[in-house]
């Protein structure tokens, strides 16, 4: 029989958002997997377990953390490079250990690890494609969120840079266009606050 370990590593990472109190992210992994399909032709099991489970270290930290508190992200967290390779490192551990439990192919667990731990950054082609798709999802999905954090949480200065990086970072031009006007919008709706 064969083993579906994307269908397997969803049903993880929805079981680790809804115990983290954050069902609600799981919008911003879907709409991840519908851009990596738009911007890969036929994309690879391996980079749809990318994308879905990109942020895993999010749901390990957030069930960890008390509810009552701020949230552990400040504003170095956002665009600092040392923060965002450590999550990306650590989501990409989280995932290969899972595939290891689930006797997942040596290759797939592999290259399941590389593409995660490039998440933030990129790097060849395929991460690229995970790397832009996180980006479309989080200012398709994500940026009501944020603004909602504005003169709260953060500063609304640090919530900038945050929309800058996400938008910045995407290599792909078809991406860049398709991201454009909700990075223009995010930032209009910013300055309003």
């Amino acid at each position: 029989m064969n083993t579906n370990y994307y269908e397997e590593v969803k049903k993880f990472i929805d079981k680790e958002f809804e115990e983290a109190g954050r069902p609600g992210h799981l919008k911003h992994l879907e709409r991840t997997v519908y851009w990596v399909k738009k911007l890969e032709e036929d994309p690879s099991e391996a980079i749809l377990i990318a994308a879905y489970s990109h942020d895993a270290d999010h749901a390990k930290r957030w069930k960890n953390s008390d509810p009552d508190e701020t949230s552990e992200v400040k504003k170095k967290d956002f665009t600092d490079r040392v923060k965002l390779r450590e999550h990306q490192e650590r989501g990409a551990e989280i995932v290969k250990n899972f595939l290891e439990e689930k006797e997942a192919p040596n290759n797939l667990i592999k290259k399941v690890g590389k593409l995660i731990s490039r998440d933030e950054f990129g790097g060849n082609r395929e991460q690229d494609v995970v790397k832009d798709a996180d980006s479309l999802s989080f200012l398709e999905n994500n940026v009501e969120n944020f603004l909602d954090y504005s003169g709260n949480k953060f500063r609304k200065k640090d919530i900038e840079e945050k929309f800058d990086w996400m938008y910045n970072r995407i290599s792909s031009e078809e991406a860049k266009e398709i991201a454009k006007p909700w990075y223009i919008e995010a930032k209009k709706n910013l300055e309003k606050q």
